[in-house]
């Protein structure tokens, strides 16, 4: 008679990841009930939504840290309820205050902010409040990241943020993808080499399940 194998259970998935898939499916629901209304009505309401979510205010007292976080914020925050671009640049606005709030009145002066893209809003927040040698030490992290002791989705969160400072070495998709791969652990890499993989999202999908997969042979 074969020996028997111990059935393995699949790893738990953290609460944290349960919390923030619930998140994102409450907030799609809000955003399909509210893409019903009248345009006038969708803004009012994404509005909102967005000054009772969790995005703090900006004062710019606490330096690149701060303004890192806060904009990695509001992104993933309008991203996941589904505001049309179009509104992010006065969203993003209501959240300054203090230096942060009489920067963006100087800025008002200088360009029409009511037809201003989210590409200038950010270009112009860069130059303000990240210096040189800030993204210097950035895309240096950057150059350097490796998966390590992380988690896929800590790696690919950290890869994503770093990412910003160092357009240049991911500028195409190939790149991306090459960079990313280059910083996987040995056993995930090995799996996914010979499938050459070029298009960022189905790496790193496929990558999260090759890694839920050794640790089920653990």
């Amino acid at each position: 008679m074969p020996p028997r194998h111990r059935a393995v259970n699949p790893p738990a998935v953290p609460n944290e990841e349960i919390m923030e898939a619930m998140y994102v499916t409450f907030q799609g629901m809000a955003t399909r009930a509210n893409n019903d209304r009248p345009a006038g009505d969708r803004k009012q309401g994404y509005f909102l939504e967005f000054i009772c979510g969790s995005i703090p205010t900006f004062n710019s007292e606490g330096g690149p840290q701060e303004a890192e976080y806060l904009f990695e914020s509001i992104i993933k925050y309008l991203n996941t309820m589904g505001v049309p671009e179009e509104y992010w640049v006065e969203f993003a606005a209501y959240k300054f205050e203090g230096q942060a709030s009489t920067w963006w009145k100087q800025t008002r002066r200088l360009h029409d902010v009511s037809t201003m893209t989210w590409e200038l809003f950010e270009e112009l927040f860069n130059e303000r409040y990240f210096p040189q040698s800030y993204g210097n030490e950035k895309a240096m992290e950057f150059m350097g990241l490796e998966q390590g002791d992380m988690t896929m989705r800590e790696y690919k969160a950290k890869f994503n943020d770093l990412s910003h400072f160092a357009p240049t070495l991911v500028e195409s998709e190939h790149m991306n993808c090459f960079k990313f791969e280059k910083g996987l652990k040995n056993n995930v890499q090995k799996s996914l080499a010979a499938l050459r993989i070029h298009v960022y999202r189905d790496l790193v999908a496929l990558a999260i399940s090759v890694e839920q997969d050794n640790l089920a042979y653990l």
